[in-house]
């Protein structure tokens, strides 16, 4: 039986400095909301090496996208 992939991810988070933090399509503060998520919510961290402070992350829905470093424990 051929199984598909399995996705690893790098590392997990929790959004827990803020009350809400924004996913954004690109990372910087400019850049569009593509979710907003909320204290407690986890997401999938994929890349710690974006420039300036920003993770690039993946949502439980699949959702793409980059957050601020500080605001992920």
């Amino acid at each position: 039986e051929n199984k598909p992939a399995v996705y690893t991810i790098a590392k997990a988070g929790t959004g827990t400095n803020c009350h809400r933090l924004n996913i954004r399509k690109e990372p910087n503060k400019d850049s569009e909301i593509l979710k907003v998520i909320f204290k407690g919510d986890d997401v999938e961290i994929v890349d710690e090496s974006t420039p300036d402070g920003w993770l690039s992350v993946v949502l439980s829905d699949g959702t793409k996208g980059y957050t601020m470093k500080d605001y992920i424990n």
